[in-house]
């Protein structure tokens, strides 16, 4: 589901858990939403969403780009991480998002084959760039150097 959807889809869910009845007499108007809740909340399935896109294999080297902040200086690295069978079942699970500003706090869980818990309680960075938000190249990096510390990776420095 697009980004622009899945804040359509939050809108419209707000807007009906507004629309309660009243059981007699005159009834004030619900109150709105407060603005930074709404963009709190949209902001975190919007993390959420780019995150576990962005850690699940499959699909066009160029989608994962789009999601990694500065994703174009790592198009080698991730085409290579693309081809890498032992890639292939790593998937992101966001368990909490701590938003603040442009920039934010993911905690995730990475597994493997298997559903096999492989970074557990992993702290990483989101950050808006554009109005969208992106894996944080710091937060790649690290991972990167993590997987292999013995050779340079292009775009960490």
């Amino acid at each position: 589901m697009s980004l622009r959807r899945c804040v359509a889809v939050l809108a419209v869910a707000l807007a009906l858990a507004g629309c309660g009845g009243s059981s007699g007499g005159t009834a004030a108007p619900p109150a709105s939403p407060s603005p930074s809740v709404d963009a709190g909340a949209s902001d975190k399935a919007a993390i959420t969403q780019a995150w576990e896109a962005f850690f699940t294999a499959g699909g066009p080297v160029d989608s994962h780009i789009a999601l990694l902040e500065d994703g174009a200086k790592f198009r080698a690295e991730l085409t290579a991480s693309a081809k890498d069978p032992s890639n292939a079942f790593l998937v992101a699970k966001v368990t909490d998002v701590v938003v603040t500003g442009t920039t934010a706090a993911v905690t995730y869980d990475l597994t493997g084959k298997g559903g096999v818990v492989l970074l557990g309680g992993s702290m990483g960075e989101a950050v808006k760039a554009g109005g969208t938000w992106l894996v944080s190249k710091k937060t790649y990096c690290q991972l990167i150097t993590l997987q292999d510390s013995t050779v340079a990776h292009p775009g960490c420095s």
